[in-house]
């Protein structure tokens, strides 16, 4: 009796494990599309910062005025011409209780349907993101000192100088 006792509170414990880390590994999903999703799509930068770190606050406000010099708005139209578009997370990878990285997979889609092979640049939309447990809620976490981060910001305002000096 005491054996089916032990491997019955084995198999129940071995459930209450999985549920919880699916459960965990769906909220990641979730915060990690989102995010994307308003920064690479929507260009809600406002949005974005609903699913980010407070470090990750100061890349989004340079972000939004990158957006700012570079547009005069970003209206509905823009915004409806990737409406279509999709963010895949390909894996989770959780590493301890507070951080965890994705991979995705960004597939650009324009209003007809059509792929935007152009638009994924050199990775061909797949990246990875790094999202921290801040008080018991998953954030995405990119801060201005992120080397990838960095690059991306100074290519495009070397093409914004350029544009601008000619």
């Amino acid at each position: 009796m005491k054996k089916v006792f032990n491997i019955l509170s084995l198999a129940v414990f071995s459930i209450i494990v999985m549920t919880a880390c699916n459960n965990e590994k769906k909220e990641i999903e979730t915060v990690a599309t989102n995010y994307l999703r308003a920064i690479n799509f929507d260009c809600d930068f406002e949005k974005a910062k609903e699913y980010a770190t407070p470090e990750t606050h100061d890349l989004l406000n340079l972000l939004s005025q990158f957006w700012s010099m570079s547009m005069d708005s970003i209206d509905s139209d823009f915004r409806d011409m990737y409406v279509n578009s999709t963010v895949d997370i390909t894996s989770v990878e959780i590493f301890d209780d507070s951080t965890a990285n994705v991979q995705y997979l960004l597939t650009v889609i324009d209003k007809d349907g059509n792929v935007d092979k152009d638009a994924l640049g050199e990775e061909g939309g797949t990246g990875e993101l790094m999202l921290k447990k801040i008080n018991n809620q998953w954030l995405a976490h990119q801060s201005k000192e992120d080397s990838q981060s960095d690059e991306f910001i100074d290519e495009e305002f070397e093409e914004v100088e350029e544009t601008d000096s000619i």
